[in-house]
Formats: C-alpha cells, sequence, structure tokens
C-alpha cells in the first residue's frame, strides 16, 4: 500500500494550470514539513515534498491555499527517474494527492474548523466550527 500523510505549508503560491489536450487542470508546488530530527545544533531540520494535484482538487486546492498557508495532504508517493544533463540516473519523487485538507485556526473569531476534499468520492465538505460538532 502507497498512501502518504503530511501537514506542512506551501512554500510559493499557486499557479493553475491546464494541461493534456483536455485542459485537465493541474497545480504543482512544494510543501514544507518540520521534521522530528534535529541537527547538530539542535535545530529541527526540514523536509520539501514535491507534490501535484489534478482536476476539482487541484483547482480548490489553487483557490483557497497560497505561499505559508498550513495544509494536509493524504496521497501517493510516485518516482520518475530520468537522466540528467550530467548524465547521472536522477530520481524525481512526487506526492500525487488525492485528499486535501485545511489545517490550523480561521482568522476570524479564531475558530477552529475542519474542511477537506476527497477526490475518490468527488464530494467536497464545507468547513464546519468546531461549535457546531455533536461530540
Amino acid at each position: 500500500m502507497n498512501n502518504i500523510i503530511i501537514v506542512g505549508r506551501i512554500t510559493k503560491d499557486l499557479e493553475l494550470k491546464n494541461v493534456g489536450s483536455k485542459g485537465t487542470p493541474m497545480v504543482q508546488f512544494n510543501v514544507a514539513v518540520n521534521s522530528e530530527f534535529k541537527d547538530e545544533d539542535g535545530n529541527k531540520e526540514t523536509d520539501f515534498f514535491r507534490c501535484v494535484a489534478f482536476n476539482v482538487t487541484a483547482e480548490n486546492i489553487a483557490k483557497y491555499f497560497k505561499k505559508g498557508s498550513p495544509i494536509g495532504l493524504v496521497g501517493s508517493m510516485n518516482n520518475r527517474k530520468y537522466m540528467g544533463k550530467d548524465g547521472e540516473k536522477k530520481d524525481n519523487w512526487t506526492l500525487n494527492v488525492r485528499q486535501f485538507d485545511f489545517v490550523g485556526g480561521s482568522s476570524k473569531n479564531n475558530e477552529q474548523h475542519t474542511s477537506s476534499y476527497d477526490k475518490r468520492n468527488d464530494i467536497e465538505m464545507k468547513p464546519i466550527a468546531d461549535t457546531d460538532l455533536p461530540f
């Protein structure tokens, strides 16, 4: 099973593109994730994940997130091998995003919100304030 879950911050503003003959919406971006490991000086290390999303998932990520936004992602890691300009074999690991989540609080009244989109069911869940939850 290839299932990856990360929570981090988007490193650059997003640009939605249309690719292929059908103009499929796509967004590529990097997410910085604080590692649990520390360097020699005791500072936490940061891991950077290259991510790609398509269709409605891409449209919603591009619409609701920007540089510095916290985001939770679920997807699978894919590896594409290629030959570099230096003649060396290279690996290009990418997180193929299936689902995203809003993480953190909203700036409006400091309410916590939960929302997600899962492309497997093609359902977008609307934000719900914690006070509206039945538990």
